[in-house]
């Protein structure tokens, strides 16, 4: 059982890069072309998994890349760039017949609790402020990404609604995110945040553990093994207990 996990969970664990660089990468975000990674994780060097249509595999752009590599050492920077207007080189929702609107879907740190409430995921139905024209992504709309990135959490600035629709869950256009994010990551250090990746090993649905397990092989790899072994037992005690009812 502990071969399997390990297997399933493996990820090459990259050299993490220096939060000296941060500043300098942040401003390259400027540059950005695309978000074009599929919700895996992008630290890795590890291509992300994707398929369907015969289409490429999308190739994470490497400055985003290089800031998710920093992991929660880069979170107090990038909640302060939650707010930068600057644009970058990407414009979507282009097509004159696609619908385009504003929104403040957030996914909370609490998103496996079963407590969780509608209001917590989107917490304000803005549907009705759509918009004609093209959207230019902002460097806070990427560094939102990011922190989503790192903290295992969807936090999609743009995404794509069946059918034919543009959503952009921008912190700029709904600062309500950007109070949100403070709330939930403002004071995260790495052993908050290796608490949350572990606290999601065990409440994610069965479908969503390794999205946890992979961060956790990332950012804490001495620490990984131990934390597989733990999980490992209490999935067998959970059997048992099942088994005896």
């Amino acid at each position: 059982m502990k071969t399997l996990l390990l297997i399933i969970f493996v990820t090459f664990a990259g050299k993490a890069q220096e939060k000296d660089a941060l500043p300098d990468l942040i401003n390259k975000l400027c540059e950005v072309k695309s978000l074009g990674f599929s919700l895996d994780f992008i630290g890795d060097e590890v291509p992300p998994e994707f398929s369907g249509g015969g289409s490429k595999p999308p190739s994470p752009n490497q400055t985003m890349k290089k800031i998710v590599q920093i992991g929660p050492d880069a979170i107090p920077e990038l909640i302060k760039h939650l707010d930068d207007k600057r644009p970058t080189k990407l414009k979507v929702g282009k097509h004159p017949m696609m619908s385009r609107w504003f929104d403040a879907e957030y996914d909370p740190k609490n998103k496996f609790s079963k407590d969780v409430k509608p209001q917590e995921t989107n917490i304000k139905n803005t549907f009705e402020r759509s918009f004609k024209e093209e959207y230019t992504v902002k460097v806070g709309d990427v560094c939102f990404v990011l922190i989503g990135q790192i903290v295992n959490r969807e936090l999609l600035s743009v995404r794509y609604q069946p059918s034919f629709n543009m959503v952009i869950n921008s912190p700029i256009e709904s600062p309500e995110l950007i109070e949100r994010i403070k709330e939930d990551w403002g004071n995260i250090d790495k052993k908050g945040h290796l608490k949350s990746l572990v606290d999601d090993l065990y409440k994610a649905p069965v479908t969503e553990v390794r999205d946890a397990a992979i961060r956790i092989r990332f950012y804490y790899p001495s620490k990984f093994e131990k934390i597989c072994d733990d999980y490992v037992k209490h999935q067998s005690k959970m059997r048992r207990e099942e088994k005896g009812k």
